[in-house]
């Protein structure tokens, strides 16, 4: 911390012997007699931010040729994060992180890892600026330190996921009834979307079958446009299933998010898809690329898919590919009674779902960045599935 000079020798006022501090080495004093040397009284040590926590959030204006890979961070008691900001190959790269008194810049070609943003003192703000040196592209995050959530708990407890599951959250009932307020809400956020139409189909690809999963990566570089597309094209999906259809839905990043209630498959009846797109509004992208914890979770279900879309923006962390995919498929469903009978429910009334041992059409998307897409692809063709490449704008 950088201190104001002491005043001039002639200013000061006379201490006791005891409590005044040793010269400045190279100091002299001024007066006929020196001064017995005093022993120095040490400074109170800096007290450490504690249970504080920031969340950055992105510009309005940011360019999406700028992609962020966001990853959770914990320091102390304190929630912070690290992030990998991505350019084309060969792009010079500039990531500035200001955050008074801490300014630093950092720069490479083709991408630049900020290992974590530095704790301040509650109130705090700080930007990070990340600028294509080669195109000009510029895109911006901000924040503020405050005491942390619980919500960040699950990001702050691992660097990376574990291979099992992650923790289910806690359970809670779907309403019966929506109030029609809450209805009105998920009817306007659809439109705020961009004027979302009920469609049959997700990013072009139609849905085979009436159980029908959705996988979708929430990761830090989903923040913005990116976002706004896969949210907007769920959402129209959505209201155009039929009530005899079922939905599930599992977001991931480096933690896992489903909506309330959800503990199995939904039926897509009006209300409950209120819910689920009321949840999804309150949903901010956020930490790394790990997909395989959301397919453990989608394939620890009695009752599989016929249908699963899987999008990401990005590059997997921790390593995903179409073999794991392959090996849950092939894993044999849980056998415990409400499985059994829902699967006898669905033969017995000539439900479509898919049996036992039977793989489900797995339908890949890649948006904006396609450094995942030869395993998208492989993981499509291999579910006689189908793969996109899609763009936010």
């Amino acid at each position: 911390m950088n201190r104001p000079p002491p005043p001039p020798p002639s200013q000061q006022r006379a201490a006791p012997a005891q409590q005044r501090a040793a010269p400045a080495p190279g100091a002299t004093r001024t007066g006929s007699a020196p001064a017995a040397p005093a022993p120095a009284v040490s400074a109170a040590p800096l007290q450490t931010p504690q249970n504080l926590g920031i969340d950055p959030v992105a510009a309005d204006t940011n360019d999406p040729r700028l992609g962020f890979e966001w990853k959770s961070r914990a320091i102390g008691s304190n929630h912070t994060w690290g992030c990998v900001v991505s350019a084309g190959q060969g792009e010079a790269l500039s990531v500035r992180v200001t955050q008074l008194p801490y300014d630093r810049t950092l720069r490479g070609v083709g991408s630049v890892e900020l290992t974590a943003i530095p704790v301040a003192a509650a109130g705090t703000r700080g930007t990070l600026t990340a600028r294509n040196e080669s195109t000009g592209a510029v895109a911006e995050f901000g924040w503020t330190w405050s005491p942390f959530e619980p919500r960040h708990a699950a990001a702050r407890a691992k660097t990376a996921p574990a291979s099992a599951a992650a923790p289910a959250p806690a359970k809670r009932a779907f309403a019966t009834t929506v109030p029609a307020e809450a209805l009105r809400e998920a009817m306007a956020l659809q439109a705020q979307a961009g004027g979302v139409s009920a469609q049959k189909a997700f990013f072009g690809m139609q849905a085979s079958g009436r159980r029908i999963a959705f996988v979708l990566d929430m990761s830090g570089s989903m923040v913005g446009s990116r976002w706004q597309k896969c949210t907007q094209e769920l959402a129209g999906i959505l209201w155009g299933l039929d009530p005899g259809f079922q939905f599930y839905v599992v977001l991931f990043s480096d933690r896992l998010e489903v909506p309330p209630g959800q503990e199995g498959w939904t039926q897509a009846d009006p209300e409950r898809k209120a819910v689920v797109l009321s949840w999804l509004a309150g949903i901010t992208p956020s930490g790394g690329t790990y997909p395989r914890p959301a397919f453990e979770r989608l394939y620890s279900l009695s009752v599989r898919p016929t249908t699963v879309f899987f999008l990401t923006d990005g590059q997997f962390f921790g390593g995903f590919t179409a073999e794991d995919c392959a090996r849950l498929q092939n894993t044999p469903p849980p056998t415990e009674e409400g499985g059994l009978l829902s699967r006898l429910r669905d033969r017995l009334f000539g439900r479509d779902e898919a049996p036992q041992g039977e793989k489900a059409v797995i339908n890949t998307i890649t948006l904006d960045d396609a450094a995942s897409a030869p395993v998208m692809q492989q993981i499509s063709a291999e579910s006689d599935g189908q793969y996109t490449h899609a763009k936010s704008t």
